[in-house]
Parts: structure tokens; C-alpha cells; sequence
């Protein structure tokens, strides 16, 4: 199974650019499920280190999604810091501790590729789960 997600993200991965950020989210499965949210300009290697993290933790990759560039290295990790401060927010509604972690334990991988792939609508359920309050 996981050799066919690597090979579908890299079929689906348009030519690497030198630089350039792009957004990405792997799933992974183990006792539970397990979504990996990150920000790279260096796709296959940053989903080599993704995976041997996981398979040494007992998991294995199930999914993967990665987009087109989104602006420079920084703009992309500016956008993941905003991704991942919101998705705490609408899926937990709270940031455990304080810290953003990359990894969402028990969260639905279609789900959380939905929110990073539309940014703005992300934005806008945190708002809307704020004026809730």
C-alpha cells in the first residue's frame, strides 16, 4: 500500500522546482488513524522522513496529497503555521498546550485535506466557531 501512495504523489507531483513551497498531507495507519499536515520545498525527501518516522512508530503511509506551489519556502510555511493554528481550532477546538503540532491523531484524512486545499474556508469556520463562544 504505501508504495502505491509514493508512486501516485509522484505521478502526481508536477516537475520539482528549485525553490518553492508547496503544501502537504499524508495519512498514515496504525492503531488509529494518524494525518501528517506540512509545509516543504523538497517533496520526496521530506515524505522519506515522514515515513520512516511513522514506520518506526508502527505506521504506514495510506494517503497523500500535495499541492502546486504555493509562493516561496517562507510564504508556504507562513500559510502551514495559519493551516495548522485553524485546523486545531475547528477539528479540536483548542491548541493542546499552547504548541501546534503537525500530526492529528483520530481526524478523518479526507477531512483535513479538504481544509488545507481551501485555506479561506478554514479561516472562515474558525471564525465562525469563535463568534459561537
Amino acid at each position: 500500500m504505501t508504495r502505491l501512495v509514493r508512486k501516485r504523489l509522484r505521478e502526481e507531483l508536477p516537475e520539482p522546482e528549485k525553490e518553492g513551497g508547496r503544501l502537504y498531507v499524508l495519512g498514515f495507519q496504525g492503531l488509529r488513524a494518524v494525518v501528517k499536515v506540512g509545509s516543504t520545498g523538497a517533496p520526496e525527501q521530506q515524505f522519506d522522513k515522514c515515513e520512516t518516522q511513522a514506520r518506526n512508530l508502527g505506521y504506514a503511509l495510506v494517503d497523500g496529497w500535495v499541492s502546486v506551489p504555493v509562493g516561496t519556502r517562507s510564504e508556504a510555511y507562513r500559510l502551514e503555521f495559519m493551516i495548522l493554528t485553524n485546523q486545531h481550532h475547528v477539528l479540536n477546538g483548542h491548541i493542546d498546550g499552547g504548541r501546534i503540532f503537525e500530526w492529528f491523531h483520530g481526524h478523518d484524512f479526507e477531512r483535513i485535506r479538504e481544509l488545507v486545499e481551501d485555506p479561506t474556508a478554514l479561516f472562515h469556520l474558525t471564525l465562525k466557531r469563535a463568534l459561537a463562544r
